[in-house]
């Protein structure tokens, strides 16, 4: 008797340790529908605007779409409007995904979303109404990068947060993730602030720019609005 309680407890205890080992594993390899916003905060050096991705799973496919300034720049120090450069993962190169971010320093955070089919396919076509037919900027073996078919890069108006909350909107309209009393590009430092207040439609007496387009923004108003609801699942990458 006592041999059998030691069986059963020793079981109990290597099941409890497998879950407690695995449990990003098994939820970055699930097959159900899901959404997530990959957020990554400002680091000085490395990502001073910090970065925003949609990854989408559906049907069997995995894919992350990352809209930034990956190609050519110009605008105020040349920086702040570019080509729309739309990089789509492949399936299967999410650790590299989440390598190269780790390299950036800081943190970057996923907030899944459950989905259904018929919203991630809503999603899909809008991203990919960007890439038929566009123009291939740089393929390897973990992503191909388009010129996209859509608006110019703009570092407030049409950058990596607002493309990805559009398409979002997509499959989910009845979120909204554009309120104003979270659009305060929090921590962005003074100078930068500065010149995004010259350019993209800040509202001057309100203090805040009518959507959001600062990847922290973004973060504060899942954290605070959508996780505690348990409508968002979030995580580190």
């Amino acid at each position: 008797m006592k041999k059998s309680i030691r069986v059963v407890l020793l079981f109990t205890a290597l099941i409890v340790g497998l879950v407690t080992a695995f449990p990003k594993a098994a939820l970055a390899n699930s097959n159900r529908d899901f959404v997530e916003f990959l957020i990554g905060d400002r680091t000085k050096d490395t990502r001073k605007w910090g970065h925003v991705s949609l990854r989408v799973n559906s049907g069997g496919k995995d894919l992350i779409f990352d809209f930034g300034r990956y190609g050519r720049m110009w605008g105020k120090r040349d920086a702040s409007e570019g080509e729309p450069i739309l990089r789509v993962w492949n399936s299967g190169s999410y650790s590299t995904y989440r390598n190269l971010h780790s390299k950036d320093g800081g943190t970057t955070r996923a907030f899944r979303f459950a989905s259904a089919p018929d919203r991630s396919r809503r999603i899909l076509q809008y991203l990919n109404a960007m890439t038929n037919g566009a123009a291939v900027q740089l393929k390897n073996k973990s992503f191909t990068a388009y010129i996209a078919n859509y608006k110019n890069f703009h570092a407030v108006e049409v950058k990596c947060t607002t493309v990805s909350i559009d398409a979002f909107h997509q499959g989910f309209p009845e979120y909204n993730l554009h309120q104003m009393s979270y659009s305060t590009a929090r921590d962005l430092e003074f100078y930068l602030r500065g010149a995004a207040q010259g350019s993209g439609g800040f509202i001057s007496d309100e203090r805040v720019w009518p959507r959001i387009w600062w990847p922290l923004d973004l973060m504060a108003l899942l954290d605070e609005q959508y996780v505690p609801s348990g409508l968002v699942q979030a995580r580190p990458l």
